[in-house]
């Protein structure tokens, strides 16, 4: 398998790595809150990485599907990673915690804009 960014798969290993960098690096830094902060929007990145790459991808369906899977599995790894590298807990973050609700209303309306500019194109 050849690296591509319009594979979901690279994709998603690229998220993976940018967020436990950024995890460990506001750890080291004592900024343990910022470090869930960034990991929400890697979360994002991925959205915008991914619903950008699809208007380009032959098989849109195919795409999709493996998008909204890889989509799921990285927030739950966003919510399984931050705590155990930031040290800290889900109420220790408090109502930053918002900031994970963000992928799930953006992502669906990348995905729908992504389907308007491929059938205008």
């Amino acid at each position: 398998m050849k690296l591509s960014l319009l594979n979901p798969f690279w994709q998603a290993a690229m998220t993976v790595a940018v967020m436990i960098l950024a995890l460990v690096v506001f750890r080291l830094a004592n900024a343990k809150v910022w470090g869930w902060n960034a990991a929400a929007l890697v979360l994002l990145l991925f959205c915008t990485m991914n619903a950008a790459a699809g208007v380009f991808v032959p098989g849109i369906w195919l795409y999709l599907l493996k998008s909204v899977l890889l989509f799921i599995g990285l927030v739950f790894l966003a919510f399984f990673l931050s705590p155990l590298i930031t040290g800290l807990s889900y109420s220790d973050y408090g109502e930053n915690a918002m900031i994970f609700v963000a992928p799930f209303l953006y992502y669906p309306v990348l995905l729908a804009i992504m389907g308007v500019v491929r059938l205008v194109r």
